[in-house]
């Protein structure tokens, strides 16, 4: 293609003519490229082992069996050698410049059916990004000659945009480098110390020995009957636009002997939403403790008697509905818990549409009800931290705000150990972000 040559490009709601001269990065919607997902051949470690039971040939036993607890943090050994990711590579091809003229023939790995990338313009998207504003501002995610560049969020924040955002973690996601990036961020704040947690009088209440708590942001309990302690954690996620934030309490699946301690945290903190992204067995192991009545029945916890009065089962998630009643102060709440139901015994859910369809149902929950949402799953760090992760980065989309999960990731790291356990979730919420840019560039360009 001559220099100068225009290119036709198609942006959401518009069509533009680009000059060379006058590129700039873009997303453009090239339609559906079939890709079969991978399948993760790892267990999830559903929550925290990491390393998988099976994979390690040890049984771990958890503190329902066990007080000692297990340890389940022992992921980073080996799962680069046995979680391998594949991905299916593809020739993309602009409608108006053929594939020839493209130097060096670009050939892109695909992740997920719905793919957007920068627009062409006649020479390798390389070749545009370093001629780019954005390539200019800061260092880029991609690889050259089989050198790796990184990207600098905290270089960008200030002058990128959300579209530029979601091309940066679609090229870095495409050459793996923030997968990478993922792998050498630090499962702990060595700063934090976890003092509390390690006390031998509440060994029995944590599920796994090694997924503690840190002193600084753990939840204290207010004259509880056993001590104030139960291995949960605070975690404020602050969001653009309006200025506030979205204020979290992350918790281990409840065990046999801290369910009263767990709805005192509930009724304490006021919490008025209770999110499950665990079911109570996986494959006859035992997750999370069933510490809720059944409907219609009710059950006492100390001082407070809970009363399921509602159950509501889609194919995405089980709704119920608790009357807590806290007999001391003779008061009465209304509590909502949301379980998931369609994440895997192995990996990741194979199609991420579920999984943001209910995380936008508890958005708008949150709304409604307001206050504190309790997450937890099982040790309440690896489908929690997806969680949380994602609700947040979707409201800085909503902002039309550029997001960087990794920078959001650190944060909510800093507040609770190892959360977002495996790079297998780390991809999924990647892709989950890059599907709900594409379907919010689609309802743009269909208004």
């Amino acid at each position: 293609m001559e220099p100068g040559a225009q290119t036709q490009c198609q942006f959401p709601g518009e069509e533009r003519l680009m000059t060379k001269e006058a590129f700039s990065p873009a997303i453009i919607e090239i339609g559906f490229i079939d890709a079969e997902e991978e399948e993760a051949n790892s267990d999830d470690l559903s929550e925290f082992s990491s390393v998988s039971e099976e994979d390690k040939g040890v049984e771990r036993t958890q503190t329902e069996i066990s007080p000692k607890g297990a340890d389940v943090s022992q992921e980073e050994t080996n799962f680069n050698e046995t979680h391998q990711v594949e991905h299916i590579t593809d020739l993309i091809s602009f409608d108006d410049v053929p594939s020839q003229e493209v130097p060096n023939h670009q050939v892109v790995e695909t992740t997920h059916s719905n793919q957007t990338f920068i627009t062409e313009n006649g020479q390798d998207y390389h070749t545009a990004l370093e001629s780019s504003e954005v390539r200019e501002a800061a260092e880029v995610a991609i690889i050259d000659n089989n050198d790796l560049h990184t990207i600098s969020p905290t270089d960008l924040q200030s002058t990128q945009t959300l579209d530029e955002s979601m091309l940066m973690l679609q090229l870095a996601l495409e050459d793996r480098s923030t997968l990478s990036a993922f792998e050498k961020l630090s499962k702990r704040n060595p700063d934090e110390p976890m003092e509390v947690a390690k006390l031998l009088e509440n060994s029995p209440k944590n599920r796994y020995k090694d997924v503690l708590p840190y002193d600084s942001s753990r939840v204290v309990l207010n004259g509880g009957t056993s001590g104030d302690y139960i291995n949960a954690s605070f975690v404020k996620m602050c969001l653009p636009h309006p200025r506030k934030a979205n204020e979290y309490i992350a918790a281990q699946g409840p065990l046999p002997q801290t369910c009263n301690d767990f709805w005192q945290m509930v009724w304490e903190q006021k919490c008025g939403l209770i999110v499950m992204v665990t079911p109570l067995k996986e494959r006859e192991r035992v997750k999370c403790h069933q510490y809720w009545p059944d409907l219609y029945q009710a059950a006492e916890y100390n001082q407070m008697q809970v009363t399921c009065f509602s159950e509501t089962t889609t194919t995405i998630c089980v709704t119920r509905e608790f009357l807590i009643s806290h007999q001391q102060v003779n008061e009465e709440r209304h509590i909502i818990q949301l379980q998931y139901v369609n994440w895997p015994d192995h990996g990741v859910p194979v199609d991420c549409s579920d999984f943001l369809e209910f995380v936008q149902h508890l958005r708008n929950l949150r709304r409604d009800v307001g206050g504190t949402v309790c997450v937890h799953c099982s040790a309440g760090v690896g489908r929690t931290g997806v969680l949380i992760l994602m609700e947040t980065a979707l409201a800085y989309m909503d902002a039309d705000e550029p997001i960087y999960p990794l920078e959001l990731l650190k944060t909510i790291r800093d507040q609770r150990v190892m959360m977002v356990q495996t790079v297998v979730q780390y991809k999924f919420i990647c892709e989950a972000l890059l599907k709900a840019y594409n379907d919010r560039c689609k309802k743009m360009k269909e208004a």
